[in-house]
């Protein structure tokens, strides 16, 4: 008579547990850092972007502003005592991802909707940049800020609280 094995012995369970426990963590991890690279990725692109839209300011000579519509940001150049779209690429935040404006931004904006509103950011031909301000660029739960002063330095600040 032979005696046919039936189901798993307990040590084939826990070898098959600590596999899926093993991977389960590798993916925790991957995905984590995964949303830190997204979000990081994100706030760079609005810092390289503004950055850019300074140095063109310098380099022309002219007085460029940023008008933030919706998620987008677009470039604006004073001639002729009024504010045009200027020739320069839009920045579209990514899908998934929000600009969370200060409270003095956000009541400007709620209150001037019309087509030939006034910029929120100017950048001056002298380098200046006014107002000094933030914005949070938030997604998949995690927030940084991008920073800048009245001399035009702009930097991100990691870590920040949503």
């Amino acid at each position: 008579m032979s005696l046919r094995q039936r189901g798993f012995t307990l040590i084939e369970i826990m070898v098959v547990l600590v596999i899926l426990g093993v991977f389960t963590t590798l993916v925790l991890i991957y995905v984590g850092r995964a949303a830190d690279q997204r979000i990081s990725s994100a706030s760079n692109e609005v810092k390289h972007w503004l950055e850019q839209v300074h140095s063109s300011a310098m380099l022309q000579g002219a007085l460029l502003g940023v008008r933030i519509d919706g998620p987008n940001l677009r470039v604006v150049r004073y001639q002729q005592y009024q504010w045009y779209v200027a020739q320069f690429a839009p920045y579209v935040l990514p899908e998934h991802f929000r600009f969370e404006w200060p409270t003095e931004i956000r009541e400007q904006l709620a209150a001037d909707t019309t087509e030939n509103s006034l910029p929120s950011l100017v950048f001056y031909p002298s380098g200046i940049l006014e107002p000094e301000g933030e914005v949070s660029v938030t997604g998949d739960g995690l927030t940084v800020k991008v920073q800048w002063d009245g001399t035009g330095k702009i930097q991100l600040i990691h870590g920040a609280k949503p």
